[in-house]
This record gives structure tokens, sequence and C-alpha cells, in this order.
């Protein structure tokens, strides 16, 4: 009991982490973001709103790092400990691993084989035999392995990073976030980019990845690297053609009810799942921020505010909170990951998409 209790705070914390993370972001940091034109950033923006009225939640709990098999019958997922594998037309769950620390799990083409993370290394489990067999690892503390994908032809995309303490001994800081090939015998460790948090298209040909909380595209064929948007969580239809991501955005304006209210603003944070069209980079916005309703607290805390002679800044919460998203059988259905502050819970959501 008291593993799990330190296991699932640990969950806690990281999620936490970094929810804390994106809302530390400067508002200059996030305006500089936001107002980079270069490399198809400034693309046209279809917002779709029928999208948000056309979502059926489907289950509620902790699912991350979400992925569907190959039919999408069946939702691979892990909990922060283990992997396990839930069937959509009934929920009915299956736990496949018990050595704990696994995270990130991803089917093989056929569906036989599960390729996970766990700190130390990559790991790979056969569904026939059950059996688990370590892929590539590394003793030192200092380094990690996440995100492992299969190629069509069985060999496993991954990132590994160094991490660092921070200067104080305070945090920590990522060094050499690489992306990687290797095949299923852990030979022929192969660095491809610098980047993390890849994803392969099902095709094999494109490869998704992050840096510098920018997602890109590298054509493994033509070596052709392409700028998409700012975002995390890119995870590839399954024709090829589109990328589903995560976006985190930041709203900063003057709160305005007299003059006395100078030097007062309203934060609001909040994040949607965005679809790219790769072939155009045009974007669709799938979800619709919401925002609590504050107004009396607002009305309060200007009130104390304005006695002060200095900046300050009242942070509006968002209603909900998007991360890992992963998309259906064909490219008309995509699930997102969203924590509710209304549940106060995480909800798979299933949105039916129409790309005419």
């Amino acid at each position: 009991m008291k593993k799990d209790f330190i296991r699932f705070s640990i969950v806690a914390i990281l999620v936490t982490a970094l929810a804390l993370y994106f809302n530390s972001l400067s508002i200059e940091k996030r305006k500089t973001l936001m107002d980079d034109k270069d490399n198809n950033l400034s693309t046209s923006v279809s917002n779709l709103n029928s999208y948000e009225k056309n979502n059926a939640v489907v289950a509620e709990g902790i699912y991350f790092n979400p992925v569907l098999n190959s039919d999408g019958s069946k939702l691979l997922f892990g909990n922060g400990d283990n992997i396990y594998e839930m069937q959509l037309s009934s929920n009915e769950t299956n736990q496949l691993t018990k050595i704990g620390g696994c995270y990130n799990p991803s089917y093989s083409k056929d569906d036989e084989l599960i390729t996970f993370a766990r700190s130390n290394g990559i790991y790979i489990l056969d569904r026939k035999s059950n059996e688990i067999k370590k892929v590539i690892s590394s003793e030192d503390p200092q380094k990690t392995f996440a995100k492992p994908n299969f190629t069509p032809d069985g060999d496993i995309i991954y990132f590994s990073v160094t991490v660092l303490p921070g200067p104080e001994g305070h945090g920590f800081v990522e060094k050499e976030p690489g992306v990687y090939k290797i095949s299923k015998d852990g030979k022929n460790n192969e660095n491809i980019i610098e980047g993390y948090n890849p994803s392969l298209s099902n095709d094999g040909i494109k490869l998704a990845y992050e840096l510098k909380e920018k997602i890109y595209t590298l054509n493994l064929q033509t070596k052709e690297n392409k700028l998409i948007d700012i975002g995390k969580y890119a995870a590839w239809s399954p024709d090829s053609n589109y990328i589903s991501y995560t976006k985190f955005e930041k709203q900063t304006s003057a709160y305005k009810k007299g003059l006395w209210h100078k030097n007062l603003y309203l934060d609001k944070d909040y994040s949607n799942v965005w679809i790219a069209n790769i072939s155009n980079n045009k974007k669709i916005k799938v979800t619709k921020e919401e925002f609590e309703d504050k107004d009396s607290e607002i009305k309060e805390w200007a009130k104390e505010a304005i006695k002060f002679n200095m900046e300050q800044h009242f942070l509006v919460p968002s209603k909900q909170s998007f991360f890992d998203s992963t998309w259906g059988k064909n490219s008309d259905e995509l699930y997102a990951l969203r924590y509710s502050s209304k549940t106060s819970n995480f909800e798979l959501v299933r949105y039916n998409i129409n790309f005419k």
C-alpha cells in the first residue's frame, strides 16, 4: 500500500510539475513564440467548434500516453506505473506489466509486440509468451529513456536524454536530447536527430518530434526538416497525412474597470488540441477553451490590489486541460486525454473528424 501511494504521489507531482512548467513561462517568452512567423508558422487556421459539440467521453481515469491498436478496438496506456490494455466496447481492462515504473507503451504494426520505456531502458513485451525483453539500458542514473515506437519493419524509434541537476541543485536541465533508432535485438543504435517525443508515421517515412517547445517533421528519405507549429505530444493519423498535437497558450489582458485599476492584469492559461495538414500546414482547432467564472473573486482581488502601486496578475483557470491524443482506425476519429476541473478527473474524449 505504501509503495502504491508513493508511486501515485510521484505521478501527481509529475502532472502538477508539467502544468506549472507551462504556466511559469514568461509572457514575453510566450509572445515571442506566438509571434514567430518563420518556417510556415504563419498559416491559415480553421476553428471548427462543431468538433467540440460532436464528442463523447469514452472513459474516465488515468490514461497516460494512450495508443490504439491497428483496428481501433483496444486502447493501450500507462497509469504512471504499469501498462494496461482496455477494450473500448466494454471498458474491460487488463494489466499487461507488473514490474513497475513502465510508461510510454506502443504497439507493433501487427499488435503482437508492445514496446515501452522505463527510466533505465527500452523494453519489448511479447503478447503470445508474455515475455519481457530489455532492448537497451543504462546504469547511469542521469540517463533516461522515453517514447519508443515501432517502425513498420520492427525496429524501434525512441529518444534518450541525460538529465543534469540545476546549477544549485534545484530542478534539472536536459542535456543532449536525441532521437534514436535501434533494432529490436538491441544492436545498431543510430542517432537520427536532436529532439524528443518522437512519433513515427504509419508509412514509416516521416518522423514528428519536439525541440524547444515546437513540433517538427523529418522526412527520413529526403531528410527534409519542416517546422509544424508550437506544441507537444504529436500523433500521426492512420493515413500519415495529419498530425494531432496539443498547444499550450497564454492570454494576458488589462483589467479595466476604471482609471485607478491600471497595472492590473488577467492571465488565462489554457490548452487545446489541434490538427495540422502535413501537405499544406493548414491547422484545425479541434477543441475550445473555456474558463471558470471568477468574476466575483476578480472584483474582490481588484479592490485589494489597487492599494499597492505595483503590477499584479490574477490567474483565471481553464475548465479543461489537454494532453496526449491518438487516432482511431481511420482518420475520422480522434481520442484526446482531457483533465476536467468539473469532475477533477482525467477523461478520454472521442472527437468525430470530417476533413471535407
